[in-house]
């Protein structure tokens, strides 16, 4: 999904940012297509909240966007607040249902650690393609372990 965004985006002059929203977006909707279609919300752990309290686990997230509101930000600040936001909840969902949902479940046949480092490993070396990006290899090696780790760390708990 990204190399065909980011090679439409090149020939387009999309910036970055513009590559990422759009690619996230369109990964999104095909990870919930694909779930919507195959009737696997529940298979890959998306579960409803037990209490509507419960969602209020979600505000604290919010908090940055909150500041931003009190501080009063000019509306096109305001603006790119509400799409950074959007895109990292979508970023979110995507590699959740990706790598812990659909990848998990599918190699836990194999034993609970081998599919927690198979999956934590591809989910930290598929942050090397933001190497794509322009950043230093020092950043991006910071991010691949982060995200092994952060991988293997959601991968124990489910």
């Amino acid at each position: 999904t990204y190399m065909l965004v980011g090679t439409a985006a090149h020939f387009t002059h999309v910036s970055n940012d513009g590559v990422a929203a759009i690619a996230t977006t369109a990964l999104s909707v095909l990870a919930a297509g694909l779930l919507g279609a195959l009737g696997w919300w529940r298979v890959v752990g998306f579960r409803r909240a037990a209490t509507p309290r419960d969602l209020l686990w979600v505000l604290p997230l919010l908090l940055p966007v909150l500041l931003n509101l009190v501080v009063g930000l000019e509306f096109k600040e305001l603006l790119l607040t509400f799409e950074l936001l959007l895109i990292a909840l979508l970023i979110g969902f995507s590699e959740e249902t990706i790598y812990r949902g659909l990848m998990l479940n599918a190699l836990k046949a194999r034993g609970p650690w081998t599919a927690a480092i198979i999956t934590s490993v591809l989910f930290g070396v598929s942050h090397s393609l933001n190497l794509l990006s322009g950043k230093s290899g020092a950043e991006i090696l910071i991010q691949v372990c982060y995200a092994l780790a952060i991988g293997f760390g959601l991968a124990g708990t489910l």
